[in-house]
């Protein structure tokens, strides 16, 4: 299985308009997405909007192992898989590059097709896994095991988890992303190709195969703010039915278990156990967002390109997170924390390559 590291390099550098050659352009009120209908069952999706905005790309062996450095690959190799990699090997599917997933508002959700798809997909995780969000039936998970996916777990949010009103059930393949929403952001390409051969033999089987999936009802809102002791006696039952988020209500017999230890920032009340941060309850959880550089839980109308507002000034202010000296190899920017004497000018990945070879 070959990878065109040329085109790829291409789509990674390339504005998200520019994408709108490919298919049907249809303008939302979250922005753009672009629609490729090839009369295919399966969807698959991509999303165009990256969190760092500089560039550079480069291709190493590191111990055997080829890495890609670019920090645009969240998701552009995703973009890459749909349009290079899937029809290269003979995967039929229509495509969906969609916008503004790195800030929670991916424009999936507005996406109204006049067909009915088996299942949809998209390629944008770290790693090896793969993740259902709430589309976590027996029968999916039974198929991706058969399929060799054998690291099968739910997930917290992205393109798909927004889409459940396709009516089918979806997964997201990890594709080798560590680090993904920084200038470091790089691709372990043998693990892209191993996830590769196992989609494969998914879309072998099951193309034709319809996962189908209903979206739980939501049950009336209060509107008065529930105490303690009202939601152990079933204030907050309506909670435990749907969240943006994905999360089920179908593993819970009762009321959700709460943390007695933590409350709610925003109400107050007692956080349940199953909600995405410690301290946001279940129904006050998507107006908040988790820093990708300190994991503070912070208002998503504060942040800035994933950012909590301290580690944005930090990062465009300071050099104690990065400095201006660029990786004599690689030529990204790098940490203070990765200039440690002997290997100074080069990043911890290169600094590995280098020892590897000078012993």
């Amino acid at each position: 299985m070959k990878i065109n590291y040329a085109v790829l390099r291409q789509v990674c550098s390339m504005k998200e308009k520019e994408f709108e050659i490919y298919g049907e352009t249809v303008t939302t009120t979250r922005g753009t997405y672009v629609y490729i209908d090839n009369g295919a069952d399966v969807l698959g999706i991509a999303h165009r909007d990256s969190v760092e905005d500089s560039f550079h790309f480069s291709v190493y062996k590191v111990n055997d192992i080829q890495w890609v450095f670019n920090p645009q690959l969240d998701d552009r190799l995703g973009v890459f898989t749909m349009l290079d990699m899937l029809p290269k090997m003979g995967i039929k599917i229509d495509v969906l590059l969609t916008t503004g997933e790195e800030k929670g508002q991916t424009t999936g959700n507005l996406f109204k097709p006049e067909k009915k798809y088996n299942w949809m997909f998209e390629f944008d995780r770290m790693k090896g896994d793969v993740v259902h969000y709430q589309y976590g039936s027996g029968k999916l998970k039974k198929a991706l095991n058969k399929a060799g996916f054998k690291d099968i777990g739910t997930g917290s949010a992205s393109d798909i988890s927004q889409m459940d009103h396709l009516g089918c059930e979806g997964f997201n393949v990890g594709c080798g992303y560590e680090d993904y929403h920084g200038v470091w952001a790089r691709a372990n390409m043998h693990t892209y190709i191993n996830q590769l051969s196992k989609f494969n033999r998914f879309y072998s089987k099951y193309k034709d195969i319809h996962f189908p999936y209903t979206k739980p009802a939501y049950l009336p809102v209060k509107h008065s703010t529930p105490t303690p002791s009202t939601q152990t006696a079933g204030g907050w039952r309506h909670e435990k039915k749907w969240n943006p988020y994905g999360y089920s209500s179908e593993e819970w017999e009762g009321n959700p278990p709460v943390d007695e230890k933590n409350t709610c920032i925003d109400c107050g009340c007692p956080v349940e156990i199953s909600a995405l941060y410690d301290n946001v309850c279940i129904r006050h959880q998507t107006f908040y967002r988790e820093c990708v550089l300190c994991d503070s839980v912070v208002e998503h109308r504060k942040m800035v390109t994933d950012m909590c507002p301290q580690c944005h000034y930090q990062y465009s202010n300071s050099i104690s997170i990065y400095t201006q000296i660029k990786c004599k190899v690689c030529n990204r920017r790098i940490m203070t924390e990765e200039l440690d004497g002997q290997w100074w000018g080069t990043c911890v990945f290169c600094k590995e390559k280098l020892k590897a070879v000078v012993g």
